[in-house]
């Protein structure tokens, strides 16, 4: 497991066959998140959630869908406000509190947190790791919180080597529910970009695990993510 402090897991190598693990933020969501679980049900895929604590209190009945159908939760953070806009008290607790709401509900240890835009400092990762959390960021950004063609959005899988790497994308758009106002969402159609990215995906033979399940067969592979950030 990546334990270096500032460190996140950005891949997990497999023991066999290639592999691309795609994970989903900003959600639950009561009509985008549905559109989702419906496509990855489709292609027989699974992925990682990372769910706002604010959207599960909203949404609680479509949080438990995704339970449902067996994919995996983590911890995308209390709110969505970045975590170095947070008092390093109240983030901590914040991580208490929305770990024990999810794990209540999926009876189960919540085990990753990703770091709301990518943003990070060496005394979040430090509370994050004293809650038994683990930073899981990414490999590949399908930019899905931009309003491009659906091509530039699938362009970025073309560098992925289908490796084990981690692929970014979003169930939601976050907005004033979770404490930031980053204006308009995209016109993003999320079932369809989700589509063509399993399509994509399943071209090239690529098995489809949640993080854990990919951790139980692979060697996890980390970087430096301090002071990186994503919009």
């Amino acid at each position: 497991m990546i334990q270096q402090p500032g460190e996140a897991l950005v891949a997990v190598s497999p023991d066999e066959g290639p592999s691309v693990l795609l994970t989903y933020d900003d959600g639950p969501d009561p009509e985008s998140t549905p559109a989702v679980l419906r496509e990855l049900a489709a292609a027989g895929a699974r992925a990682t959630f990372f769910v706002l604590g604010t959207r599960v209190r909203l949404y609680p009945d479509v949080f438990r869908s995704v339970v449902a159908e067996g994919h995996e939760i983590g911890l995308h953070g209390a709110d969505h406000r970045r975590v170095d806009q947070v008092p390093e008290a109240e983030f901590a607790s914040g991580l208490v509190e929305t770990k024990d709401l999810l794990e209540q509900v999926i009876q189960r240890p919540v085990v990753w947190y990703r770091p709301p835009y990518g943003r990070f400092t060496l005394s979040a990762w430090a509370a994050v790791h004293d809650v038994g959390l683990t930073t899981a960021c990414w490999t590949c950004d399908i930019r899905d919180w931009l309003d491009v063609p659906l091509e530039e959005h699938l362009a970025a899988l073309d560098a992925v080597t289908r490796a084990g790497e981690i692929v970014l994308s979003h169930d939601a758009y976050a907005d004033k529910r979770d404490l930031v106002d980053d204006g308009p969402p995209p016109p993003v159609d999320r079932a369809l970009l989700a589509r063509a990215v399993l399509e994509r995906i399943s071209s090239a033979d690529c098995a489809q695990p949640t993080l854990s399940e990919a951790m139980a067969h692979g060697t996890p592979v980390g970087r430096p993510w301090v002071e990186d950030a994503t919009t």
